[in-house]
C-alpha cells in the first residue's frame, strides 16, 4: 500500500471521530472550533504517518496490531481530553461509543464492498473500501448525530455523578471487546456468504444502540425525577419564606402602630425633661429609646438577598425553639449559581441542622453555626456546624436517614449538586458536633 492509500483508508476510518466530537459537542470545546478542526487535521496526518510506518515495518495483520489499536484509543482519549471540556470518565465513554459506531460503519461498508466489487471493476481495492465507508458514514451520520444530541448530550451535560460515569463506560467497552474477539471471524466470511453477515450486522447494531437507549433513558428519567423533587423543595422553601415574611410584615405593621403611640409619650416626656433642665433623665430616655429601636430591626445576614432570606428564616425558627444561631457570612450580592440550586443546598443543610438540634434531649446545648465566603473568584465555601445527640446511621461513607431507608433526601440532593458544580463535600460528626463543609466551583462570569 502506498502512502496515498493509507491517507484514503484512514481518512474514512477517522471521519466518525472527527465529526462526532467536533459537531455535537462544539459547545463543550476547551478551544475555539477552528482550533479544534486544526487539531483534528494534525491528528489525522500524524496517525496516518504512524500507521504507514508501522504497517510497512510489521505488517497490517501482524500480532502487534492489537496493541497498536489500544495505543490508538489511548491517544484518541488523550487528544479529546485537551479538546473537550469534561471529565476523563465521560471522555472514555464517548471515545468507546464512537468506536462502537465506527465498527458498525466498517461492518456495513464491507458488506457493501462485497456487493459492489463486481459492479465497479475499475476501482482499486483501497478506493472501493474508502468509497463504501464514506457512503455508509454519510447515510448513517444524521442518525448518530440525532442520537448523540437527543440521548447522550443531555446525560453528558446534566449528570455529573462520578460513580455513574465510572460504570457507564463499561457498556461501550464490552461491545468493543466482543466485536474484536468474536466478530472478526464472522466478518471474514463476507465475500463468500452475504446474507448471514448482513443479518449479524443488523442485529449487532440494533442490540448496541438499544442498550445505549435503555441505559441513557433510565438516567435521563432519574435526572428529571430528581429535578422535579428539587423544584418541589424549592417551591416549599419559597412558600415558607413568603409566609415568614408575611408574618414579619404584619408584626412590623403592629409594631409601627405601637411605636407611633409610644413615640408621642416619649416626645412629651423628653419635652418635660428639657423644659425643666433635667439633662440626666433626658439622656437616659434617649438611650433607652434608641436601644429599643435598634433591637426591633433585623438586618440582612449578607448582601445576597436569597442567601440572607433562607438563613434568616431558619434563624427565626431557631430563636423560637431556643437554639443558639450564629453566622459569619461574607458574600457578594450576586452568585453564579442557580437560585434553585442554592435554595436546595442551603435549605437542606439548615433543615437537617434544625432537625438534629430538635432531636436532642432537654438540657443539652443546642446551636447552629453558618459560615460562608468566596474563595478566589469562583469558589463558594459553605460550612454548617450544629449540635446533635451523637447518634448517626452510617454505611461505608454514606450517612443514612433517620426517617427512611437509604441516604436522606437532603444529603443526597446536596451531594448531587456538589458533583454538578465539581465541588467537594466533607461531612464530619465529632464530639456531638455535626459539621458539613462544602466547596463549589461556580461558573466563571460571562
Amino acid at each position: 500500500m502506498t502512502l496515498l492509500d493509507y491517507f484514503l483508508s484512514l481518512g474514512t476510518r477517522l471521519a466518525p471521530y472527527l465529526f462526532l466530537i467536533l459537531i455535537p459537542f462544539r459547545n463543550h470545546l476547551r478551544c475555539s472550533f477552528h482550533r479544534g478542526v486544526l487539531y483534528a487535521v494534525l491528528f489525522y496526518l500524524g496517525t496516518t504517518l504512524s500507521v504507514y510506518l508501522f504497517g510497512e515495518t510489521y505488517g497490517i495483520n501482524s500480532i502487534w496490531m492489537l496493541p497498536f489499536t489500544c495505543f490508538f484509543l489511548v491517544f484518541c482519549l488523550f487528544l479529546a481530553y485537551h479538546v473537550l471540556r469534561t471529565s476523563l470518565r465521560k471522555l472514555l465513554f464517548l471515545i468507546l461509543l464512537i468506536e462502537n459506531y465506527s465498527d458498525i460503519v466498517l461492518m456495513f461498508s464491507e458488506i457493501l464492498e462485497a456487493h459492489l466489487a463486481g459492479l465497479l471493476p475499475g476501482f482499486s481495492a483501497v478506493g472501493l473500501v474508502s468509497l463504501c465507508r464514506m457512503l455508509v458514514f454519510v447515510l448513517s451520520a444524521p442518525l448518530i448525530h440525532y442520537f448523540l444530541t437527543r440521548q447522550v448530550l443531555p446525560v453528558w451535560e446534566h449528570e455529573d455523578t462520578p460513580e455513574i460515569w465510572s460504570m457507564l463506560w463499561l457498556i461501550p467497552a464490552s461491545f468493543y471487546l466482543i466485536y474484536r474477539l468474536g466478530f472478526t471471524s464472522s466478518i471474514a466470511a463476507l465475500h463468500s456468504e452475504i446474507t448471514s453477515p448482513l443479518l449479524l450486522a443488523i442485529v449487532w447494531t440494533a442490540g448496541t444502540f438499544l442498550s445505549y437507549y435503555a441505559t441513557l433513558s433510565m438516567i435521563n428519567f432519574n435526572e428529571e425525577k430528581q429535578q422535579l423533587q428539587q423544584q418541589l423543595q424549592v417551591q416549599e422553601y419559597q412558600a415558607l419564606i413568603r409566609d415568614k415574611q408575611a408574618e414579619r410584615l404584619a408584626a412590623s405593621i403592629a409594631s409601627t402602630r405601637q411605636t407611633r403611640h409610644d413615640l408621642h409619650h416619649y416626645l412629651l416626656t423628653l419635652k418635660t425633661y428639657m423644659n425643666h433642665g433635667e439633662t440626666e433623665k433626658l439622656r437616659d430616655s434617649l438611650n433607652q429609646f434608641i436601644s429599643n429601636f435598634e433591637s426591633s430591626i433585623k438586618t440582612p445576614v449578607c448582601e445576597n438577598l436569597l442567601f440572607s432570606a433562607i438563613v434568616r428564616y431558619y434563624m427565626d425558627m431557631a430563636e423560637e425553639s431556643g437554639i443558639e444561631f450564629t453566622t459569619s457570612i461574607v458574600l457578594p450580592p450576586s452568585l453564579a449559581i442557580k437560585d434553585t440550586d442554592l435554595t436546595v443546598i442551603l435549605g437542606n443543610m439548615l433543615e437537617n441542622a434544625m432537625e438534629a438540634c430538635l432531636r436532642q434531649t432537654a438540657g443539652e446545648a443546642q446551636f447552629i453555626e453558618v459560615k460562608s465566603r468566596m474563595q478566589g473568584n469562583n469558589g463558594l465555601v459553605l460550612q454548617c456546624r450544629n449540635s446533635y445527640n451523637g447518634q448517626v446511621k452510617k454505611q461505608n461513607e454514606t450517612f443514612l436517614s433517620s426517617k427512611r431507608e437509604g441516604e436522606g433526601i437532603g444529603l443526597s440532593s446536596i451531594r448531587t449538586l456538589c458533583a454538578k458544580y465539581h465541588g467537594v463535600l466533607k461531612i464530619t460528626p465529632k464530639d456531638n458536633t455535626f459539621t458539613v463543609n462544602l466547596l463549589l466551583n461556580l461558573p466563571a462570569a460571562a
